[in-house]
């Protein structure tokens, strides 16, 4: 099976390089310890390369608790489920849209009934910020639209180049009150995407 972990277990960044390890393994090895000093204990990690940005390699490292990651296995090998894959579900959902996103730069906001994460790209489609929270509870709507408001803000006013051309919101039925609550805040209205549309993996950021 293919195993979607909730977005907030899950810690995502996207470095930006001077030089780029040359092997894989190092690109690995270094996506591990910035992201393990970051978490303060063991992870376990994947990591993409997603080109340069002018001058700067961009280097996509995904991680979550090392322990936890071993419990999940566990648990599903004492069930008798052969794990496929293991990752973040907002990178499969990226990943499922990923043919609607690359027209222009773009935040997904996307939530669960336990959590919810916030992925901006820029105008080639590659993620440059990530962020996820759990949830405060099944009324947060007004709370997940403002942290999606100051985050998208900070993110484009870091650099003159960086733009949020448009919004998509993943939703579920429980969860039809996010995208008015994005629209109250945001100068255009969010595009409304569909959760319970089939799931794509993206083999690149396997946790397994």
């Amino acid at each position: 099976v293919h195993a979607s972990l909730p977005d907030a277990a899950v810690r995502m960044a996207v470095f930006e390089l001077d030089a780029l390890p040359k092997t894989r393994a190092e690109q690995q090895e270094l996506t591990r310890w910035r992201l393990q000093q970051e978490a303060g204990g063991a992870v376990a990690t994947a990591s993409q390369s997603l080109g340069q940005d002018g001058e700067r390699h961009l280097l996509l490292g995904v991680s979550m608790d090392e322990g936890w990651q071993g419990a999940i296995r566990a648990a599903l090998a004492a069930a008798g489920i052969v794990v496929w894959s293991l990752s973040a579900d907002v990178c499969r959902q990226f990943n499922r849209y990923h043919d609607r996103f690359v027209t222009g730069s773009g935040a997904l906001v996307s939530v669960s009934p336990d959590s919810w994460s916030l992925l901006l790209w820029d105008g080639e489609a590659r993620v440059r910020y990530a962020r996820a929270r759990w949830r405060g509870g099944a009324d947060d709507h007004a709370d997940i639209a403002a942290e999606v408001e100051r985050s998208i803000v900070a993110y484009a006013h870091g650099d003159p180049r960086r733009t949020v051309a448009r919004v998509y919101a993943l939703t579920g039925v429980a969860d039809d009150a996010l995208p008015a609550a994005l629209d109250a805040r945001l100068r255009e209205p969010c595009t409304r995407l569909d959760a319970r549309d089939e799931l794509v993996v993206n083999p690149e950021l396997d946790l397994a």
